[in-house]
């Protein structure tokens, strides 16, 4: 992969990241796309975790953990699947799915104080992500990456002070909530669809040396 291209993909990535966290209570047009107000974003005044050490640590942890059991996942459905012509796909969308659905437990976190519909319009969100992370996976052929995205954007996202919490911007209100999850869903899986298709022969050179590593027949019956 060339390098130019990495940078301006993991580019377009870090700003995504930014451009999510900071619409969710932008006030103006101009706010969701740049003039972003960096001090509503305080890890010491966190509206969702007490101090700043449980949000650098938490993020830390959920981009590397988070992001290596991703990693184990799509090596193993690229496995499951590689009798299948949809094996590609099938594997981003099945390790998506494993890295959406463990996300439901937020809503009995007491630490992360989530409703039950935030923890609904999350699980929904971190599948769209969860596609973009496979991609850009099999497309770079790297995991660190998606680490280092992952955890900047769980920085972002819990350095939220209070007063984003209103609920009073463009995407105020449960209605406006959905719609900027919809937003952010069709993001991430255009972007994933973009790396996948971009530079298949690449993905696929990546696939066979992920999978490599398998010397044995795997039968599903």
């Amino acid at each position: 992969m060339q390098l130019l291209s990495f940078i301006l993909i993991f580019g377009i990535a870090i700003w995504i990241s930014f451009f999510k966290v900071f619409s969710e209570f932008a006030q103006r047009w101009q706010e969701l796309f740049w003039n972003w107000d960096f001090s509503l974003l305080n890890p010491t005044e966190s509206a969702l975790l007490k101090n700043a050490w449980s949000v650098f640590l938490y993020s830390i942890e959920a981009g590397i953990g988070e992001e290596a059991t991703r990693y184990i996942n799509l090596v193993l459905l690229l496995v499951i699947f590689k009798n299948k012509k949809w094996q590609i796909n099938g594997a981003v969308l099945g390790s998506a799915i494993l890295f959406a659905l463990p996300h439901i437990g937020n809503a009995f976190a007491s630490e992360l104080k989530q409703t039950p519909l935030a923890t609904a319009f999350q699980v929904i969100d971190t599948f769209g992500f969860g596609c973009f992370a496979a991609a850009l996976i099999l497309y770079s052929g790297k995991l660190w990456p998606t680490m280092v995205i992952h955890a900047l954007y769980d920085i972002l996202a819990f350095s939220k002070t209070p007063l984003t919490q209103d609920s009073v911007g463009i995407f105020g209100g449960n209605t406006g909530q959905f719609i900027h999850v919809i937003i952010s869903l069709v993001l991430w899986v255009s972007f994933a669809a973009f790396l996948l298709i971009k530079n298949r022969k690449l993905v696929k050179q990546n696939v066979q040396i992920l999978t490599r590593v398998q010397k044995t027949d795997l039968t599903i019956s």
